[in-house]
């Protein structure tokens, strides 16, 4: 019967023994499939087919123009009469000059 130390040593070589045959075998399998692969590809040596892609240009968004500001002043700022321009007329024509409107 083995002693301690050498169960342990026996365990550890068995591990690596099962462990090392499995990266070997998964290794020798991808290593069949890329060869597989690449003589696909070399026997179909035919040019992809071209790509055709939608290019959407995007316009920017119109951002409303600020209102102007609307100014207090008066619509008609030449026709509006001012007090001293105005003069009241008689029936016979003749122009008062001493008499005007106030507002």
């Amino acid at each position: 019967m083995p002693g301690f130390f050498e169960g342990i040593l026996l365990i550890t070589m068995i591990l690596g023994f099962c462990i090392g045959l499995a990266v070997i075998i998964k290794a020798t399998f991808l290593w069949v499939e890329k060869n597989r692969t690449d003589e696909k590809s070399l026997n179909e040596c035919t040019a992809p087919e071209p790509k055709i892609y939608l290019v959407k240009q995007t316009e920017n968004k119109q951002k409303p123009k600020p209102r102007k500001k609307r100014s207090p002043k008066i619509a008609f700022d030449g026709i509006v009469l001012k007090p001293e321009n105005v003069t009241l007329a008689t029936s016979d024509g003749e122009d008062m000059k001493s008499s005007t409107l106030k507002f």
